[in-house]
């Protein structure tokens, strides 16, 4: 990775421009760079964090469960992107999660793995499954550090790669069309120092590839108006339409017999959080929406007259859990343009409402579980329903806001990330899904990157 000013640019010699230098971007310019290809990474904030380039950059207004400052807080304008907020944890789509996709888990199944390598993670948690209750299987979801991608000795790829050339504040704006509409011929770069915008040109073999995030790239698009027709790739009004979080919510707690529910595991995981998913029957049954139950170890609360009872029944060993839901999906009202930031692109307004069939899928799945855990007689289960429905939070996984599809009526992209109808214009990130899992998106996010750059390390 080689920081550049404007001033020493030739941005033509560049085999693909790439707008956002997190995970996504980070991962398609990776990929690129092992393609023998130049890439230009433009990442809007700097080096560091500034809370002014953040507050100007980043506004976002919301509605339904999750305000505006939510989203903004997981929009982060600096080198690295999300990354330098990210948690660390990580597993792979199953196969049903895919079911509305183009494409498969099978497609993404070698990313998968180069992926977890990519991000320190040795590979076991990406396979690892056991059956330990009736409906419901043992999964491991992985935990270690989280991979920074402002941090220049830890992601190793990009020290002194003479092939990656980083330009920071500055921001990709408005796209220009060609006369027929088949390609995009030129960008607005904005400088944010400076405040100074030009107009510049792609070479007709030129990749723009948007990794802004899921606001960011919808937001591209939607200023990409020249007032003469819709923005590019909102031909069909589908830009920002399908914006998704992952509702979070802490509902129960476990007590058990020991060893009943976390299997045995050798050191070669690494660090790892526990979870039981749903067999793939209940999952139906949930109506498809999928939910992941994280297991947290706690303390039985001798004062507690059940806790106490339950300890004693199960013997020596007795296991208390607490139970938290990450839930696949918060229904989408809309992601759309109100106003304008301060460098003048649209103002996304932002609704998302968590709705009933969610709800009611969680309150499934988790009484389920504690008939499983009373038929079996490993344990019982403390459900607290009314959090379901009251306390519901957020993972800041937002997805689907330039969804791939088949169809350019009902999606942006298509199965190689490329923005229906221009052939030199793709998206990475997580706003190109299709539909969510209950799991975090990152580890889907980097092998869908790389699943691009081997794709545009062929030519466009």
């Amino acid at each position: 990775m080689v920081f550049v000013a404007r001033s020493e640019l030739d941005l033509s010699r560049y085999d693909a421009i790439v707008a956002g230098s997190g995970p996504a971007g980070g991962s398609v310019a990776e990929g690129l760079s092992r393609g023998n290809r130049k890439v230009l990474v433009i990442e809007t904030g700097g080096s560091e964090y500034r809370a002014e380039a953040q507050e100007n950059y980043s506004a976002v207004k919301g509605g339904g469960h999750y305000v505006g400052s939510h989203w903004s807080s997981h929009w982060i304008r600096m080198l690295g992107g999300t990354s330098n907020i990210w948690g660390g944890w990580c597993a792979p789509f199953s196969e049903r999660n895919f079911d509305r996709w183009p494409i498969s888990r099978s497609d993404l199944e070698p990313y998968y793995l180069s992926a977890a390598q990519a991000l320190y993670r040795p590979p076991d948690f990406l396979t690892y499954r056991k059956s330990v209750l009736d409906q419901f299987e043992y999964r491991a979801i992985s935990d270690e550090d989280p991979l920074r991608y402002s941090d220049p000795v830890k992601f190793a790829t990009f020290p002194n790669d003479p092939n990656v050339h980083v330009l920071l504040e500055h921001s990709v704006g408005a796209l220009t069309a060609s006369q027929d509409g088949s390609r995009v011929e030129a960008f607005e770069l904005y400088g944010v120092s400076e405040g100074n915008r030009e107009l510049i040109e792609l070479r007709e073999e030129q990749a723009l590839v948007l990794a802004g995030g899921a606001m960011g790239n919808a937001q591209i698009l939607l200023a990409s108006n020249d007032g003469t027709r819709a923005s590019i790739g909102d031909e069909h009004g589908q830009v920002g339409r399908y914006l998704q979080e992952h509702p979070h919510m802490g509902v129960g707690k476990i007590i058990c017999r020991a060893n009943a529910l976390i299997p045995s595991m050798d050191e070669g995981f690494g660090g790892i959080r526990h979870a039981l998913f749903p067999s793939d029957s209940l999952y139906h049954e949930a109506g498809e929406l999928d939910v992941c139950l994280v297991l947290s170890e706690a303390s039985i609360d001798s004062t507690d007259q059940t806790e106490r009872y339950l300890s004693e029944e199960f013997g020596p060993g007795a296991r208390a859990y607490r139970v938290s839901v990450m839930a696949g999906r918060a229904e989408n009202h809309g992601s759309r343009a109100e106003g304008f930031d301060p460098c003048g692109w649209p103002l996304l307004f932002a609704q998302c409402v968590v709705d009933s069939d969610s709800l009611e899928a969680v309150d499934f799945v988790m009484r389920s579980l504690g008939s499983s855990l009373l038929d079996s007689n490993v344990g019982r289960l403390r459900f607290d329903v009314e959090r379901v429905y009251s306390d519901i939070g957020g993972g800041g996984h937002t997805i689907g806001t330039t969804r791939m599809g088949t169809d350019a009526t009902s999606s942006v992209v298509d199965s190689d990330c490329r923005v229906h109808g221009y052939r030199n214009l793709f998206i990475a990130g997580s706003s190109v899904f299709a539909t969510g899992s209950c799991v975090n998106p990152t580890l889907t996010i980097v092998a869908l990157a790389q699943r691009l750059a081997d794709y545009l390390a062929k030519g466009i």
